[in-house]
């Protein structure tokens, strides 16, 4: 037997005092404990409502992002290496710069504060994430076990999509199907009994929101996973399907064996048959070309025609097989495809209109979380959706940050893809012969505490007991473990770090493509996911020594900078909007309850508003809890005073001055004072001024302008709104109609 390797010697560092071996342990047990931490948070996103971050609902995980980096700088002080910038870090700078200038300016001026300083807080964490996964994840190992647990995620929210499908839809099909038919024919207190089950499942019970919804419950049959569109979750599906399928080949290229490719076969055919089943005609055009890099790569590096033709044809293979089987079990229809063309038409109007958006906010933008209020007032005539996003990640950065943050974007993303990794020959061929197997064990690990993570965020802001994310924690590890069933099993798996570069950049071009035409680049899983591909896809930095070997002062001060980041991120987020959250839940409970006295529930809700001044929240609830019915004239007075309170913290958004022109139209009708009706005419054209094509808002207008005396204009409105009618009509907007009550007097006012 050789002789055994003797433990080096630990390095001191010039001016310093020489480490002992305790402290360089402890500085290891540092490390893992740290990049646990991250790779957690990380993961953690994807078991969380990505939608709700303007609500505040995932703040904490902003401020989990700027703790690590807390720790991540005041934890390396004593490093004498300099982080050095370059073109990408200036990149994500203004892109990321602009949509946080964006929402101060609408926190100092005029808009929905609070969703400005939600989605504020939350671009702040998606710099913090960059910043560490590009400065301080530097580690190939890391980066490895990175990737795996991005595969196993895939996997679960793969099987739990195809749960939704098959299982959970049909059985909410049952359930509150029968409702919406006795809701509609019920009266009395059993319309009441039905109504109060609806909301509390958080179904709208009247107006367009119930036609979509029970529209969208027995017509549609899209997995969405643990997000709210499918569009949404067939990106990340064809994220996770691409990095499956590369490890597929890179394992063939190592001559892994059965323990780990069957595995990860069946994993790519569970996120195909998922990704297909979502109907995302973007994700899956991101995905073709996506596979289409990885195929060009596999020449690129193939030694003969024939080790190119087998994973070329396995991977048509899966597609035509799969396709066929999803098609005559149901899961897809003619329709997907025939209207394809449709899509595209719905989304060139809404790029039409966003662009006449930027082009009056061509600057700062409306600000982040400010989009749809502003984006109904461009709305075109033919359109349906009042989107919250304009389905393309180049206009809506453009629409809420200004023309500078899209020009960071744009930048970035052409500078990534420029510069991601491309290895010459011989390093192929190095890597081929002796790929460096790399895998962090505990990194990998860590990441089956995400679901544990959310579940205890969740619990802790929130009071929600979401068992389903218990159930995520012991499937994640299940299935990690068949991917790691041993150290050797799971080192086997791992690969080079050219072959995860490659993998990377082609998930990331797919991701890309898919935000194209879909939205949710302002999502942080979303954001957060393509940053960490792009980084993956990138050489490491390599870091400057500093002058004369002493310590660097930036860690220190990223530190120290994210700290009061951190603080800011309470102070003037999570508490309020925690504290702002309990009491309209508590004030809504008690809306609920039978005998609650009217005055106790205005308590509730005006201490909510206490508590988040920049909050509409309170205000709306309190008027929509309290003014069912105007009854009295301080009931009406109240009623004005909540919508006002409401307008002045959401004055571009349409409801509350159509709301408050109807109320001022109700007094009108008993006190017949032609100051109450001028108040009317008033709101109404203020809300058709910010929703101009919505034909319900046009004819109480015409109505109004009718009694006030305005006949011309009246005719003009009238006509307006039938014409906008008709056209909903053409194009089968049904939740667009108006109702029979409002187009006979309008067709009387319009005749000649």
């Amino acid at each position: 037997m050789g002789k055994p390797l003797e433990k080096p010697a630990a390095r001191s560092r010039p001016g310093s005092k020489t480490s002992t071996p305790d402290s360089v342990g402890l500085r290891q047990l540092w490390q893992v404990v740290w990049s646990g931490a991250v790779v957690s948070i990380f993961f953690a996103r994807f078991f969380l409502p990505a939608e709700s971050a303007s609500q505040g609902d995932t703040l904490w995980v902003a401020g989990l992002w700027m703790l690590c980096a807390v720790a991540w700088g005041l934890g390396n002080w004593r490093a004498t290496d300099r982080i050095r910038g370059d073109w990408l870090d200036g990149a994500v700078a203004l892109w990321i710069g602009g949509q946080v200038v964006s929402a101060g300016v609408v926190i100092l001026t005029t808009g929905d504060k609070r969703s400005a300083a939600n989605q504020a807080w939350e671009w702040v964490a998606t710099g913090v994430v960059w910043l560490i996964l590009r400065h301080g994840f530097l580690a190939d190992a890391r980066r490895n076990a990175l990737l795996r647990g991005l595969i196993v995620t895939g996997a679960v929210l793969g099987g739990f999509g195809l749960y939704q499908h098959y299982v959970s839809h049909p059985r909410l099909v049952a359930e509150y199907g029968p409702l919406f038919d006795r809701y509609r024919t019920a009266t009395g207190p059993e319309m009441a009994a039905v109504a109060q089950k609806l909301a509390q499942a958080g179904i709208p019970t009247e107006g367009p929101g119930l036609v979509l919804f029970e529209k969208r419950l027995r017509d549609s049959r899209e997995p969405m996973g643990l997000f709210a569109l499918a569009n949404t979750f067939g990106g990340c599906l064809a994220v996770f399907l691409l990095l499956t399928l590369a490890q597929i080949l890179a394992a063939r290229k190592y001559g892994s064996g059965w323990q780990i490719l069957v595995p990860l076969v069946l994993t790519a055919g569970l996120l195909g048959w998922c990704l297909l089943l979502t109907k995302s005609r973007t994700a899956w055009v991101g995905t073709a070309c996506g596979l289409l890099v990885l195929l060009l790569d596999q020449i690129r590096i193939a030694t003969s025609f024939r080790r190119f033709l087998w994973p070329a044809f396995w991977s048509m293979m899966l597609i035509v097989v799969g396709s066929g089987l999803v098609l005559s079990l149901g899961g897809l229809d003619q329709q997907v495809l025939s209207e394809a063309p449709k899509s595209l038409a719905y989304r060139l109007q809404y790029w039409q209109a966003t662009s006449h958006l930027i082009a009056d906010h061509p600057w700062l933008g409306v600000g982040p979380g400010n989009f749809r209020q502003h984006y109904l007032k461009y709305k075109l005539p033919e359109a349906s959706e009042e989107i919250a996003d304009p389905h393309n990640l180049f206009f809506e950065v453009a629409a809420t940050g200004g023309l500078f943050s899209a020009l960071g974007l744009a930048a970035f993303l052409t500078l990534a893809f420029v510069l991601t990794r491309c290895p010459v020959e011989s390093e192929l061929v190095a890597a081929s012969e002796n790929p460096k197997n790399e895998f962090s064990v505990p990194t990998y690990w860590a990441a089956s505490v995400a679901p544990l993570l959310a579940f205890l965020g969740t619990l802790y802001c929130w009071g929600q007991w979401d068992d389903q994310l218990l159930v995520f924690a012991v499937v994640w590890a299940a299935v990690a473990w068949v991917f790691f069933p041993s150290r050797r099993d799971g080192l086997r798996m791992a690969t080079s770090a050219i072959d995860s570069s490659r993998a990377a950049r082609a998930a990331a071009i797919a991701l890309t493509i898919h935000l194209l035409g879909a939205g949710g680049i302002a999502y942080p899983a979303v954001c957060q996911l393509l940053l960490a591909l792009l980084v993956l896809s990138l050489r490491p930095p390599v870091p400057e020594p500093s002058v004369a070997s002493r310590w660097s002062w930036q860690r220190p001060l990223i530190g120290l900078a994210n700290l009061v980041l951190l603080i800011g991120l309470v102070l003037t987020g999570l508490i309020p909007v925690l504290r702002c959250r309990g009491l309209l839940e508590a004030g809504d409970l008690a809306v609920l309850t039978p005998g609650t006295p009217g005055r106790a529930v205005a308590q509730l809700y005006q201490q909510a508003g206490r508590a988040d001044e920049w909050s509409p929240d309170p205000w709306r609830h309190q008027f929509e809890a309290a003014n069912r019915g105007i009854q009295s004239n301080e009931s009406f007075d109240n009623a004005v005073k909540d919508l006002a309170e409401v307008i002045r913290r959401d004055p571009y958004n349409f409801w509350p001055p159509q709301t408050l022109g109807a109320v001022w139209n109700r007094k009108w009708q008993g006190s017949k004072q032609p100051a109450d009706l001028d108040q009317a005419v008033a709101w109404f054209r203020r809300a058709h001024e910010l929703y101009p094509t919505n034909s319900i808002i046009t004819a109480d207008l015409a109505l109004a302008l009718e009694s006030a005396g305005a006949a011309t204009e009246a005719k003009r409105k009238a006509k307006q709104a039938l014409t906008q009618d008709d056209l909903n009509h053409q194009k089968g907007h049904v939740d667009r109609y108006l109702p029979e009550s409002l187009r006979i007097p309008l067709e009387t006012l319009a005749a000649p």
